[in-house]
Parts: C-alpha cells; sequence; structure tokens
C-alpha cells in the first residue's frame, strides 16, 4: 500500500454555531489507497467529518489532504483531489440535465471542452448511465439519482472519494451496484454508514465515532465483528454474522 497520506487530521474540533460540540480533539490519518469506514450511531458527528475535509466547514485544528493543508487558498486544488458524495443526491443535482450535473465540476475547473465531454462520458460509463445526458434529475429514480451523483465527482477524477451513507434507501439490486463499484476503484475511499454488512465487503479499516470522539479504529473485520464494542455504541452485528 502507498505510504503517502491522503487525509490527516491532527486535533480537529468542531462546534455547531449553538456550541454543541459535534467533534472533539479528533485525530485520524489515512493513507494512499485505504478504504476507511466511518461508523457510529445517529449524531455521532460522521457527516460533519466528511463536511470538513474539503473546507464546507471549517473546524479547530489540522487537517490536510495529500499534504495540502486545508485553507482558503488551498480550496481550488483540494475540492479537484477529494470528492464528496453526500447522503442526498438532489444536494449535488441541480441543473436541468444530467450532463450539465456532471460537466458542472470540470467546466468551473477550467477542463476543455474536449476534456469535458470526455470526463462526463467517462463517468456516465462508470455508474452505467450511459444515454441519460439529457434527462432531467427530477425524472431519475432515487437509485439512479445515487449513481448520478458519483458520477458529478467521478467527472473530476478525484483521487480521494468521500460518500455518506451510499446504499441508504437503495433497492438491493442499486445497492449491490453501489458496493461492487467501490470494491473495484483504486482511490482512496472514506465511507459512513449505518449498513454495515456493505461496510464488511468494501473497507479494510473502520473507525468508530461516537459522541464526536474516536472510540475504536482497527480493520474492519475486527471492529464489526466485536459484539459487545459495537453495542456499546449503539451498533449491532453486521446481518451475515447474527447467528
Amino acid at each position: 500500500m502507498n505510504t503517502l497520506k491522503a487525509v490527516e487530521l491532527n486535533n480537529v474540533s468542531y462546534h455547531y454555531p449553538d456550541g454543541v460540540e459535534a467533534l472533539i480533539n479528533i485525530n485520524l490519518t489515512i493513507q494512499k489507497q485505504e478504504k476507511v469506514a466511518v461508523i457510529g450511531p445517529n449524531g455521532a458527528g460522521k457527516s460533519t467529518l466528511i463536511t470538513l475535509l474539503n473546507g464546507v466547514r471549517k473546524a479547530e485544528g489540522e487537517i490536510r489532504i495529500l499534504e495540502y493543508p486545508v485553507v482558503k487558498k488551498n480550496f481550488p486544488v483540494i475540492r479537484a483531489m477529494i470528492g464528496i458524495v453526500f447522503q442526498n443526491p438532489d444536494d449535488q443535482l441541480f441543473c436541468p440535465t444530467i450532463y450539465e450535473d456532471i460537466a458542472f465540476g470540470p467546466l468551473n475547473s477550467g477542463f476543455s471542452e474536449e476534456d469535458i465531454e470526455k470526463s462526463v462520458q467517462d463517468a456516465l460509463e462508470e455508474v452505467d448511465l450511459k444515454g441519460y445526458e439529457n434527462r432531467s434529475s427530477f425524472h431519475l429514480s432515487f437509485g439512479e439519482r445515487k449513481r448520478a451523483s458519483i458520477a458529478t465527482i467521478l467527472a473530476l477524477k478525484p483521487e480521494i472519494i468521500a460518500m455518506d451513507e451510499p446504499t441508504s434507501n437503495l433497492d438491493p439490486a442499486h445497492r449491490r451496484k453501489i458496493i461492487g463499484w467501490i470494491k473495484n476503484r483504486q482511490e482512496t475511499f472514506i465511507v459512513t454508514s449505518h449498513d454495515l454488512d456493505m461496510i464488511w465487503e468494501t473497507c479494510s479499516r473502520a473507525v468508530i465515532l461516537n459522541k464526536g470522539k474516536i472510540v475504536a479504529d482497527g480493520t474492519a473485520k475486527e471492529i464489526l465483528s466485536d459484539k459487545i464494542m459495537l453495542e456499546e455504541n449503539d451498533l449491532e452485528l453486521p446481518l451475515r454474522l447474527q447467528r
């Protein structure tokens, strides 16, 4: 595995405007090409952590993406290196057509017209949505919108992909497609999810976050097999282990 640090958080904390502590003194390093799950109960701070990685929210402490500090002057290069796929695809799809949604990032990153076309077509093919270019996201199923939101990130060819609940609200067929897609990619992945069976299949490492703090960090199989620790953090064994 490449030893280059893809993501590094040093003493990172975040408070909501009302003063509630969402993250408390987080120290976390993710190596390039690692696939790491961040799991925990609702309100643990998982989604907040994802949004700190490209500067959407400003945290206390230090965050580095591929050695670049997450500060305003570095936002353009950082946002080209890390793509965030939000839980709700409608947060990423806002243009009249799917083509325009996917082209939006490359267009605003200064890609040439030729490169934009290639990036859009490659991304559509990757998520199995070829032929959807002129369709509106409003006319797609939830699973199709989920895949289209992934395509908006892929078009920028990021080295790091962060996904917030990628399989939530998906039917079994679309869930299986997302799992296969994550397993086959070579980028660094950070995945938050309550779908622990998906985590078992896709991630080599798992971090438990609870009440804004990291309470466990180890191999995914070890973490997900520890019934007592999972229950202490309001989680359950993956269904495959519930015998």
